[in-house]
């Protein structure tokens, strides 16, 4: 089995970078939470005390979610091939599975800085398109990543 990571490589980071890199996420959150209690919690009111708690949870909360989310989806390889089969993960929970011997041919496009459209077309069938999220390999990476291990028709844009 061959896999390919977000970051464009066969290896991805180590847990450690990408755990603390997306510390920052939840250190937003709070911050956030700071400013928004400062800005509307300046009064002497006895419910400030409510305010500045409730909105420390929601929003710490919030960060924690994304935080797990983000910490996820970049451990998680971006494809992997088994015999015939590309897997290719386009979110936490959910993966597309592409039998590489009936594919006519995949396109790749550009969508954002993190996203990319994936087009497999298939003899007399309709073209399957999905957007895959979060990634920092490219275009090309990927589409190689594909064709340097099946004669398969991919083409980017």
């Amino acid at each position: 089995m061959e896999k390919i990571y977000r970051n464009g490589l066969s290896s991805r980071e180590s847990a450690k970078k990408i755990l603390t890199v997306n510390l920052g996420v939840i250190g937003i959150a709070l911050l956030v939470a700071l400013i928004f209690t400062r800005m509307f919690g300046s009064s002497a009111e006895s419910g400030e005390s409510d305010l500045t708690f409730w909105t420390f949870v929601i929003l710490g909360s919030l960060g924690v979610i994304v935080y797990i989310y983000l910490s996820l989806i970049r451990l998680l390889p971006l494809a992997e091939i088994n015999g015939n089969t590309l897997t290719v993960y386009t979110g936490v929970f959910i993966k597309k599975t592409i039998d590489l011997d009936k594919v006519e041919k995949i396109t790749f496009q550009y969508s954002s800085e993190k996203d990319q459209r994936m087009k497999v077309k298939y003899p007399r069938k309709i073209a399957e398109e999905f957007t895959i999220k979060q990634s920092n390999c490219s275009v090309k990476q990927l589409s190689e990543f594909i064709t340097n291990r099946f004669d398969v028709n991919v083409a980017y844009t």
